[in-house]
């Protein structure tokens, strides 16, 4: 009998300790994963995305000579246009060169080598630049937003 009883007590105090050696455990929280950085896309240069335009492409050549013809200022791929929002008619832009400012459709500037950075936040087609984005056109005349002039 005593044995019997030494048996049960051992057993009980193995029971009891390896019981709370579980609980301790899993009282234990487990570390929070850290959240994964949200990629920024990266941003092609002007020179990169001028570099993809078909060979003997005349750079601004619609653009200048819409300029010239409807306001006889000479535009040239040196200069960049500024556009400070939305005209009063739709897919109008206000745009700024030099200090010359004129409400026009956004098509006019569409042109191979245009240099665009966005004043006022603006809307081209179905995408809203944000205000200091830069932009030109790619190889098939879509707006691109490039990282810089360089």
């Amino acid at each position: 009998m005593r044995f019997a009883r030494r048996n049960l007590l051992a057993i009980v105090t193995i029971a009891v300790l390896v019981s709370s050696g579980c609980a301790a455990q899993s009282a234990t929280p487990l570390p929070t994963p850290s959240p994964l950085p949200t990629p920024v896309p990266t941003l092609p240069s002007y020179s990169a995305v001028i570099s993809t335009y078909p060979a003997g492409i005349k750079m601004c050549a619609k653009m200048g000579d819409w300029f010239q013809g409807a306001i006889g200022f000479n535009v040239t791929c040196d200069d960049v246009v500024r556009f400070g929002g939305a005209g009063k008619k739709p897919g109008q832009v206000v745009a700024h060169i030099g200090t010359t400012g004129i409400e026009v459709s956004a098509d006019v500037f569409q042109d191979y080598g245009v240099k665009v950075e966005v004043d006022v936040a603006t809307s081209l087609g179905s995408t809203t630049y944000p205000v200091g984005a830069k932009l030109t056109v790619d190889n098939g005349l879509n707006w691109i937003q490039v990282s810089s002039w360089g």
